[in-house]
């Protein structure tokens, strides 16, 4: 059983606004009030969604939340919504779904005698690489694509640690219909997001009927 939550911030929040302009701080804020410190059992994942009605955070977790805090800090400007999603995910099911990502790929490094060095990670910025990263990670998560969509793509920022330099995320949209091949896989895929930069407000699939 998953839940789905969808927090409205409040943007008259001081809180709130820096939050949103630093999903790191976004994140911590999101699993401390809402979960604790335990990240291994509300397995959290979240993004941010910015609508014609506002910004809202929508946030899935294997754990129940308690948004009490949040609401009694008048960090919310709407009471939050929880409710829980038991989906049949059977091979052969086919299903709408949005994911926002963070495309990348690893770039090797090495030093000035040529050794291997600790790699790092750079974006995928071309629209083709974004669809061929796509098509990788559904071969690696239990499901094909059957149409697919790239929207909104964007940059944003976050903080790991005080003091630290701004880190730049830079994330897509994908928004089409799948159809599961491997339920096992796809199902931990569901539960655990797509992708690197979770902690961003990547990785977070969203499914539905197709």
């Amino acid at each position: 059983m998953i839940y789905l939550s969808q927090l409205t911030p409040n943007l008259n929040s001081h809180k709130a606004q820096r939050d949103l302009g630093d999903l790191y701080e976004l994140h911590r804020t999101l699993q401390t009030q809402g979960f604790g410190t335990d990240r291994e059992t509300s397995q959290m994942l979240y993004r941010i969604e910015n609508t014609h009605a506002g910004t809202r955070v929508l946030v899935q977790s294997a754990q129940a939340p308690d948004w009490t805090a949040l609401q009694a800090n008048q960090y919310l400007q709407l009471p939050p919504q929880t409710k829980t999603v038991v989906a049949t995910l059977a091979a052969g099911t086919s299903l709408r779904f949005r994911l926002i990502a963070n495309p990348t790929k690893k770039k090797m490094r090495t030093d000035a005698e040529g050794k291997q060095q600790h790699s790092n990670r750079v974006p995928l910025v071309h629209e083709a690489a974004q669809q061929e990263w796509l098509q990788r990670k559904a071969m690696q998560n239990g499901f094909a694509l059957r149409s697919c969509q790239l929207s909104q793509s964007q940059v944003a920022y976050g903080k790991r640690r005080k003091g630290k330099h701004a880190i730049k995320i830079y994330s897509v949209q994908f928004d089409g219909v799948l159809t599961i091949t491997d339920a096992d896989k796809f199902q931990q895929a569901w539960q655990q997001g797509i992708g690197p930069a979770k902690a961003f407000g990547c990785g977070l699939l969203s499914i539905g009927r197709a």
